[in-house]
């Protein structure tokens, strides 16, 4: 919990959460914000709910965001799902164009440590800082890194350690 009221104290009006998953952090962010997930069924449980959950086909879309409007949202959210794509740097790029376009001020990503990335099968990209150099994703479209965090502890090598570790 700790951990989500941070990320939440970034969160200063609507946004965009790309890969929300069942919802459970969407139901914290502002009122207008709005989810994006491409499991159906999800998207149908979210709903239910009572959230804003739209059903993402990145064959469709191509990461561009085109059913958001300029000045909708604040924030752009992707936690746990970044290191899920092949492509992920490109992903990334394409995010950060479609966030400048619409005027998005802040771009939250958040992905597992080394440990955390190894435990799940489906995990096909490792990010650490080091990725986010190599690739040259440090400044993109203007959004620079403000802040680099890891969670729960303060330090990287938490990740090699504990599943449970995260670099925000």
């Amino acid at each position: 919990r700790i951990y989500l009221r941070r990320t939440l104290r970034r969160v200063n009006g609507p946004a965009i959460d790309f890969g929300c998953g069942t919802g459970e952090f969407l139901a914290m962010l502002p009122p207008a914000s709005v989810g994006y997930e491409v499991n159906e069924a999800t998207v149908r449980l979210c709903r239910e709910r009572g959230l804003d959950v739209r059903h993402y086909r990145p064959e469709e879309d191509n990461y561009e965001l085109r059913d958001c409007r300029p000045g909708e949202f604040s924030t752009f959210v992707m936690l746990h799902v970044l290191e899920h794509l092949a492509d992920a740097q490109s992903v990334l790029r394409r995010f950060a164009r479609s966030c400048a376009r619409l005027g998005v001020g802040r771009m939250i990503i958040i992905v597992p440590g080394e440990k955390g990335y190894r435990f799940d099968p489906t995990h096909a990209t490792f990010i650490d800082r080091a990725f986010i150099d190599r690739q040259g994703l440090a400044n993109l479209e203007g959004y620079l890194i403000a802040e680099e965090a890891y969670f729960p502890l303060p330090w990287k090598w938490g990740g090699r350690v504990f599943t449970h570790s995260e670099l925000m």
